[in-house]
């Protein structure tokens, strides 16, 4: 029950800080990271018969929060304003390593 709780307060964090981008990434990181946590507790106090599943699926939630966290703090910032100068600095690259 404390899962749907801590879900439910970060739905709500996350669409009520609908202006500020920076906040709305640390709880949706924040959210991603409880679902590992999540999985991973209830395996270990309801302890399944059959755990070969849960794994791989903690994982792959583990791999889409870590593709957040870099998307967030490297990719993101390239984007927007800073969009163009990106451009033009590979831009810039590739020509001096094809001269």
């Amino acid at each position: 029950m404390a899962c749907v709780g801590t879900s439910l307060a970060l739905l709500a964090a996350y669409f009520a800080t609908a202006g500020n981008e920076l906040t709305q990434a640390v709880t949706f990181t924040a959210a991603n990271l409880a679902a590992v946590v999540a999985i991973l507790a209830e395996m270990r106090l309801n302890r399944p018969t059959c755990p070969g599943a849960w794994y791989p699926l903690a994982a792959r939630q583990g791999a889409y929060l870590l593709g957040n966290v870099y998307w967030f703090v490297a990719a993101a910032p390239r984007a927007g304003p800073l969009r163009e100068a990106g451009r033009r600095h590979a831009r810039r690259r590739c020509l001096s390593v094809t001269e």
